[in-house]
């Protein structure tokens, strides 16, 4: 793969929110709006202190110029 240039590189939050799936067999937690954003803004403060440590996912974007010629 010929890539010119990453134009980001970065670590992703620890946080994840379970899914039923497509055939949800139990009942969903329904928390205030309040509290989940306050544990995304803990997710964010402390992947930024230690992305070592909290960031389980991780993000690049690459950019690829195309040559004008294809073989």
């Amino acid at each position: 793969m010929n890539v010119n240039a990453m134009l980001s590189n970065g670590c992703g939050p620890w946080r994840c929110y379970p899914s039923g799936g497509v055939i949800a067999k139990t009942r969903p937690v329904n928390l205030p709006m309040v509290l989940l954003k306050a544990v995304g803004l803990l997710d964010d403060f402390l992947v930024r202190i230690s992305p070592n440590v909290f960031a389980l996912g991780c993000f690049v974007v690459l950019k690829k110029e195309l040559s004008a010629s294809r073989s």
